[in-house]
C-alpha cells in the first residue's frame, strides 16, 4: 500500500515486526478491529499450517526410520 493518504502503524516486539497500513478516514473502530483481526488470523493460520506440515513430515520420516531399524 505505502501511499499518500494512508495511516501507517509499526510495532516490533521480540524480533517480530508488524506494520499496518490503512486508508486515512477509516474511522470506525469496530471495522478496523475486525479487518485487522481477520488479516492476522489468516496469516497466522497459514504460518502454523506450514510448520505443522513440516513437523508432520519430520515425524513421519522419523517413524519410517524407526520401523526400518526394527525389521
Amino acid at each position: 500500500m505505502d501511499q499518500e493518504g494512508c495511516k501507517r502503524l509499526e510495532r516490533e516486539q521480540n524480533g517480530i515486526q508488524l506494520i499496518l497500513e490503512f486508508p486515512e478516514g477509516l474511522e470506525e473502530e469496530e471495522t478496523i478491529k475486525k479487518e485487522v483481526k481477520d488479516i492476522l488470523t489468516g496469516l497466522l493460520q497459514e504460518h502454523m499450517a506450514k510448520f505443522f506440515k513440516r513437523d508432520q513430515n519430520v515425524f513421519e520420516n522419523f517413524l519410517e526410520e524407526q520401523s526400518g531399524r526394527h525389521r
